[in-house]
C-alpha cells in the first residue's frame, strides 16, 4: 500500500476496512491515469476500492461469521464529494451463512444500509441540505434523479 493510499484510508475513517487502491474515472467509465503537474479534468471522479480486515458479519442479527457463501460481484456506493469531486467506493461483497439466525445475507458493510448505493454519511448529508433547500434543488445540486 502506497503512502497516499495510506493517508486516503486513514481520512476514509471506516475501522476494519482498507483502501487497496485509488482510482479515478471520467464519466463515461475510462480510468484516469495521474501525471505529476497536471491538474485532473473536473469532471473525474475519485474510486476507492476497499478490502474487509475483519471478519465478516451477519447483516439480519450481526453476529460475527467466517461461513462464506457466495462472492459477489463488485459494487459501488457512492460517497460525500471529496475535494470537490464525485467520490464512489467499490467493494465485492460477500454473501454469509449464518448458524446464528440460519440465515443467508450479504455482509454487513461500514458505511451501507442494505439495498442501498449511496453511503449513510452521503444520505444524511442530502438530508440536511433538504432542511435548508426544495429537494428539486438538492437532487440537481447533486445529480440526481
Amino acid at each position: 500500500m502506497s503512502q497516499r493510499t495510506k493517508m486516503i484510508a486513514e481520512i476514509w475513517g471506516y475501522r476494519g476496512w482498507n483502501v487497496t487502491s485509488v482510482t479515478y474515472e471520467r464519466p463515461d467509465g475510462r480510468i484516469v491515469t495521474l501525471i505529476e503537474g497536471f491538474l485532473l479534468p473536473a469532471d473525474v471522479k475519485i474510486v476507492l476500492h476497499v478490502e474487509r480486515r475483519w471478519t465478516s458479519r451477519c447483516a439480519n442479527c450481526g453476529a460475527i461469521t467466517s461461513k462464506v457463501h457466495e462472492q459477489l460481484k463488485a459494487r459501488r456506493w457512492r460517497d460525500l464529494p471529496w475535494a470537490g469531486r464525485e467520490a464512489e467506493i467499490e467493494y465485492a461483497p460477500v454473501r454469509v451463512a449464518c448458524k446464528r439466525c440460519k440465515t443467508t445475507n450479504v455482509e454487513l458493510l461500514a458505511w451501507a444500509d442494505p439495498y442501498q448505493r449511496q453511503t449513510q454519511r452521503y444520505q444524511q448529508h442530502l438530508a440536511l441540505e433538504t432542511a435548508s433547500m426544495p429537494v428539486q434543488h438538492v437532487a440537481a445540486l447533486h445529480g440526481l434523479d
